[in-house]
């Protein structure tokens, strides 16, 4: 296997790919990556058009854009919380502002209820904003004109109606400022994004005319050698099944470029994390030993010389 790989060119088809990272985080860590190899190798292959400094000026554009983005996103929660607090208040006061007004207006759907608000078929307190805030308004109203109908003790006044109301509009007023201060740093980090890709797009290019298919120096900028061998890819249909006796076979469909498997195990209890259980050569072992009545989660790769490929979906199984 040494020899095939180390010796010949790979079949067409399998060698590397420096295809990009879907992630952003792992494009961003290639990006620390390729600089770095910038860093080390530019003067001496004579990189002229995607040197260290323009990609670190791409790659700290991107990610302050990413940080601010990331902030945007954070931000959003505690205004959230707010806008559900004032909503949850404001179905509150009206809840208990129907009950007062039952003494005046009558226990049942009617056109009088028209006047706080309501409507003539339904008493329903409204669990929407959009839906509440009218309806606070329609009682602030309503209390105003007819202020002996106000209930103090129980807090149904107007100005308490006038209150919630203010309260309810500026918390949906913040979210929605947020929202779209999202969208607009969301479209910032998505052309930075662009332009970062774009970058390293065009270093793996002008490395191919200066850099021999299998030259080593690739793997200085965290790249594959193109004319290597390529990872495997994903495990496939990856399934467990409990054999009794605290064994459970572990299968998967063949995958591309493999040389052998990995089998990882993280039982219920035990394990704090996965951890390799075994690494056959084929995608198909029965493991051993294992506690009846625990349940585990199982998951599988492929590996060769270049390292191993992506995981399959992990699955879990009671030991039996």
């Amino acid at each position: 296997k040494d020899s095939f790989f180390h010796h010949q060119p790979p079949p067409a088809g399998v060698g590397a790919s420096n295809k990009l990272p879907a992630n952003l985080d792992e494009l961003i860590t290639l990006g620390e990556d390729t600089a770095d190899g910038a860093h080390q190798l530019e003067t001496t292959i004579s990189l002229k058009q995607n040197t260290e400094a323009d990609i670190r000026a791409d790659l700290g554009a991107l990610a302050n854009k990413k940080s601010l983005y990331d902030a945007a996103v954070s931000d959003r929660k505690p205004l959230n919380t707010a806008m559900t607090v004032a909503r949850s208040n404001a179905r509150g006061f009206l809840t208990t502002a129907r009950d007062v007004f039952k003494k005046f207006l009558g226990g049942q759907p009617s056109a009088a209820w028209a006047a706080p608000g309501w409507s003539s078929q339904s008493m329903a307190v409204p669990s929407t904003s959009e839906l509440i805030l009218p309806l606070l308004g329609s009682v602030k109203n309503y209390l105003t004109t007819n202020p002996a109908r106000e209930n103090a003790p129980l807090e149904v006044t107007a100005a308490n109606a006038n209150a919630l109301h203010q309260a309810l509009s500026n918390a949906r007023s913040a979210l929605n400022n947020q929202e779209t201060l999202i969208g607009q740093r969301k479209t910032d980090r998505d052309a930075g994004e662009e332009q970062f890709r774009k970058r390293i797009r065009g270093l793996i290019s002008e490395l191919a005319q200066r850099l021999d298919d299998m030259d080593p120096r690739w793997l200085t900028f965290g790249l594959k050698q193109p004319g290597a061998a390529d990872s495997p890819d994903a495990v496939t249909n990856t399934r467990a099944t409990a054999l009794g006796g605290g064994k459970v076979r572990v299968q998967s469909d063949p995958a591309p470029r493999a040389e052998y498997y990995q089998v990882w195990i993280q039982v219920a209890g035990a394990d704090a994390d996965f951890r390799l259980a075994d690494s056959p050569a084929e995608p198909d072992k029965i493991l051993e030993g294992l506690t009846a009545g625990a349940s585990a989660q199982f998951k599988m790769r492929a590996v060769n010389e270049t390292g191993p490929g992506p995981f399959g979906e992990p699955l879990q199984v009671t030991v039996e």
